[in-house]
């Protein structure tokens, strides 16, 4: 947790999804960590939200009462085996009420078994998708979710084999 906190520099009722795709991805490309430390990395993040978003402890209620905002769930894994198998379509369908981000990210079989790990990610709003390595997901979201830029410049600038690894110059 503390190596988390100290790369966002952010308090908990701050962090986002995108913070923690950020620091997962650069875990994995720059300081190359197995597969399974980063997993641990990400449980315990998803466990100290877990804690203090728990309305039995009142840390939610808190910090809305002293900072005007509280702190969210910033780790979703899902790993129920009804989901293999299902297309872009089916899974945003299982999507709840009120998910606002503008894309969702998937690992799947192809991302595990891959030495890059590409993500399956989908732009909701056409169920539009393409792989790309963890170091990029960050700007794609970033971009994307402030409408700087669209989810088909990146799609022209994947490889050949359809996996956005950045722009080449």
């Amino acid at each position: 947790m503390k190596a988390f906190a100290a790369y966002v520099n952010a308090y908990p009722w701050q962090w986002t999804p995108a913070m923690v795709d950020e620091w997962l991805g650069d875990l994995r490309s720059l300081r190359e960590l197995k597969r399974s430390t980063i997993r641990s990395y990400s449980e315990a993040v998803r466990a100290f939200c877990h804690f203090v978003t728990d309305p039995r402890y009142e840390w939610a209620a808190t910090c809305e009462e002293r900072f005007g905002t509280h702190p969210i769930q910033v780790v979703h894994v899902v790993e129920d085996p009804a989901y293999q198998g299902l297309t872009a379509e089916q899974i945003a369908a299982l999507l709840p009420d009120g998910y606002r981000d503008p894309i969702l990210v998937i690992a799947d079989k192809v991302t595990v078994e891959s030495q890059e790990m590409p993500f399956l990610v989908i732009l909701l709003e056409y169920i539009w998708g393409m792989r790309v390595i963890a170091p990029e997901l960050p700007g794609i979201h970033a971009n994307l979710s402030i409408a700087n830029m669209d989810f088909g410049e990146y799609a022209e600038s994947a490889d050949a084999d359809g996996v956005f690894r950045g722009f080449r110059d």
